[in-house]
Parts: C-alpha cells; structure tokens; sequence
C-alpha cells in the first residue's frame, strides 16, 4: 500500500476559506492501481481546482467540508484513470445534481420531504452516486486498457 499526500494549500486560502483546507490528509491505495505517470498530475490539478473551488464559496453551497475532501479524492481517481473528459463527466454530474436537488426547494421542505443539509453533498452521497463509476475506472485502468486521451 502506498500513502499519497496532496500538496499543501496555499497559505492564502488557509487564512480565508476553512473548506480548503478540507483535502483528505492522506489517500490509501494499493501500490499500482493508478497509472503512475497521470497521478501527480491528477493530484496536482485536483488541489489547484478544488482550491479554488473552495475559496470563491460555491463549495459551500454545494458540499460539506467532508464531502469536499472526498470530491477531491475522486476527482483524483477520475483525472489519473480516464483523463480530462471523465473528470468534467463527474464535475458535471455534481452541478446538474446538485440543480436538480435545489428544484422545488420550498415546496419539498414544507412538505418535510427535502434532502437535508439544505441539498449539500456528504461523503455518502459522493460516493453513492459514484462508487460504481470510480470502480469501473480504475478496472478500466488496471486492465491496461489504453489511455484515455
């Protein structure tokens, strides 16, 4: 098993937004499961994104501080396995959710109905909703399949 660590935040986002700081401490995986040359990148452009995702306030609208720091580890699996365009597939599965949780807001909560945390997203809804997905990728990956460009 090998232990990954995201780069640190930078200060300027510690001192503003207490959710930047949300990135999971450490990343547990087995030794070669994501392709090695994509990961650093993947984590590199998941911190530089999800930072400033986090300081400009949307991520509180949209996520808890937890289901922050796992958006971030799956955005990592995505980008490291299927590239680019299975990044902006998660990205974009998580606004259009995330729309479609707030449509009919006051009605759903007068009738005790609405999702809590006002439609924020928690580490079992990231994880709900993709698990399957992330695990196809990486099996996509693991069988040397090639690369998604």
């Amino acid at each position: 098993v090998r232990v990954l660590s995201p780069p640190p935040v930078h200060a300027a986002l510690r001192s503003t937004h207490p959710t930047a700081l949300a990135l999971p401490p450490t990343t547990l995986l087995p030794a070669g499961l994501l392709p090695a040359g994509l990961l650093p990148e993947a984590v590199a452009l998941n911190t530089v994104l999800f930072g400033a995702f986090g300081a400009s306030g949307a991520s509180e609208r949209m996520l808890t501080p937890s289901g922050f720091a796992h958006a971030w580890a799956l955005g990592v699996i995505l980008w490291s396995t299927l590239g680019w365009r299975g990044f902006v597939a998660g990205v974009a599965y998580l606004l259009c959710g995330s729309a479609v949780t707030k449509v009919g807001r006051a009605k759903k909560e007068a009738l005790g109905i609405s999702e809590g945390r006002g439609g924020r997203r928690g580490p079992e809804n990231v994880w709900g909703s993709a698990a399957t997905a992330a695990l196809c990728a990486l099996a996509y990956r693991r069988g040397g399949v090639g690369r998604a460009a």
